[in-house]
Protein backbone atom coordinates (compact mmCIF):
# COMPACT_ATOMS: atom_id res chain seq x y z
CA UNK A 1 0.00 0.00 0.00
CA UNK A 2 3.05 2.64 1.08
CA UNK A 3 4.19 2.06 -2.63
CA UNK A 4 1.07 2.88 -4.47
CA UNK A 5 0.48 5.66 -2.13
CA UNK A 6 4.11 7.04 -2.72
CA UNK A 7 3.39 6.41 -6.47
CA UNK A 8 0.50 8.63 -6.28
CA UNK A 9 2.05 11.30 -4.39
CA UNK A 10 4.92 11.39 -6.81
CA UNK A 11 3.69 10.49 -10.32
CA UNK A 12 -0.34 11.06 -10.69
CA UNK A 13 -0.82 13.91 -8.63
CA UNK A 14 1.88 15.87 -10.41
CA UNK A 15 0.31 15.75 -13.19
CA UNK A 16 -3.05 15.84 -12.03
CA UNK A 17 -2.99 18.64 -10.03
CA UNK A 18 -1.51 20.79 -13.09
CA UNK A 19 -4.52 19.84 -14.82
CA UNK A 20 -6.79 20.73 -12.23
CA UNK A 21 -5.43 23.91 -11.59
CA UNK A 22 -5.67 24.76 -15.52
CA UNK A 23 -9.09 23.16 -16.23
CA UNK A 24 -11.61 26.13 -15.86
CA UNK A 25 -12.85 26.68 -12.55
CA UNK A 26 -15.00 30.06 -10.95
CA UNK A 27 -14.19 31.64 -14.57
CA UNK A 28 -10.27 30.81 -14.66
CA UNK A 29 -8.44 31.14 -17.85
CA UNK A 30 -7.16 27.85 -19.02
CA UNK A 31 -3.02 27.37 -20.62
CA UNK A 32 -4.62 25.11 -23.56
CA UNK A 33 -0.79 23.64 -23.89
CA UNK A 34 -0.42 22.83 -20.34
CA UNK A 35 -3.60 20.71 -20.31
CA UNK A 36 -2.78 19.36 -23.53
CA UNK A 37 0.53 17.59 -22.52
CA UNK A 38 -0.88 17.14 -18.87
CA UNK A 39 -3.81 14.99 -20.37
CA UNK A 40 -0.80 13.14 -22.54
CA UNK A 41 0.93 12.33 -18.93
CA UNK A 42 -2.38 11.80 -16.96
CA UNK A 43 -2.76 8.84 -19.98
CA UNK A 44 0.61 7.05 -19.83
CA UNK A 45 0.03 7.02 -15.84
CA UNK A 46 -3.28 5.27 -16.18
CA UNK A 47 -1.66 2.99 -18.87
CA UNK A 48 0.46 1.94 -16.00
CA UNK A 49 -2.04 1.62 -13.72
CA UNK A 50 -4.43 -0.47 -16.03
CA UNK A 51 -1.69 -3.15 -16.09
CA UNK A 52 -1.01 -2.90 -12.34
CA UNK A 53 -5.22 -3.07 -11.65
CA UNK A 54 -5.35 -6.36 -14.63
CA UNK A 55 -2.94 -8.10 -12.20
CA UNK A 56 -4.63 -7.21 -8.85
CA UNK A 57 -7.64 -8.76 -10.33
CA UNK A 58 -10.15 -6.88 -8.24
CA UNK A 59 -13.89 -7.29 -7.74
CA UNK A 60 -15.80 -4.42 -8.56
CA UNK A 61 -16.80 -2.80 -5.42
CA UNK A 62 -13.25 -2.94 -4.03
CA UNK A 63 -11.39 0.00 -3.55
CA UNK A 64 -7.76 -0.32 -1.54
CA UNK A 65 -7.15 2.13 0.89
CA UNK A 66 -3.53 3.81 -1.29
CA UNK A 67 -6.87 4.17 -3.90
CA UNK A 68 -9.07 6.51 -1.81
CA UNK A 69 -6.24 9.43 -2.36
CA UNK A 70 -6.91 9.21 -5.77
CA UNK A 71 -10.42 10.15 -4.62
CA UNK A 72 -10.23 13.83 -4.68
CA UNK A 73 -8.92 14.97 -7.86
CA UNK A 74 -10.52 12.19 -9.61
CA UNK A 75 -13.41 13.15 -8.61
CA UNK A 76 -12.86 16.81 -9.64
CA UNK A 77 -11.23 15.60 -12.86
CA UNK A 78 -13.84 13.76 -14.05
CA UNK A 79 -15.90 16.64 -14.32
CA UNK A 80 -14.01 18.01 -16.82
CA UNK A 81 -12.57 17.94 -20.39
CA UNK A 82 -10.05 15.54 -18.80
CA UNK A 83 -12.59 12.73 -18.28
CA UNK A 84 -11.33 11.32 -21.57
CA UNK A 85 -8.50 9.93 -20.14
CA UNK A 86 -10.22 7.82 -17.79
CA UNK A 87 -13.06 6.76 -19.99
CA UNK A 88 -10.29 5.78 -22.91
CA UNK A 89 -9.02 3.33 -19.71
CA UNK A 90 -11.65 0.95 -19.10
CA UNK A 91 -9.76 -1.18 -16.54
CA UNK A 92 -9.27 2.25 -13.95
CA UNK A 93 -12.53 3.21 -14.82
CA UNK A 94 -14.19 0.39 -13.97
CA UNK A 95 -11.77 0.14 -10.62
CA UNK A 96 -13.60 3.62 -9.65
CA UNK A 97 -17.29 2.44 -8.53
CA UNK A 98 -18.69 5.13 -7.12
CA UNK A 99 -18.55 6.53 -10.57
CA UNK A 100 -20.60 3.55 -11.36
CA UNK A 101 -23.48 4.03 -8.72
Amino acid sequence: MSVWMDVESTKFDLVAYKLSFELPLLGMVKDNATVAENKDNLGKILDVYKVRLRELKLGRRQLPLADMHHVPVIQYLIGTISKDAFNSHPRVDYAWPHRNS
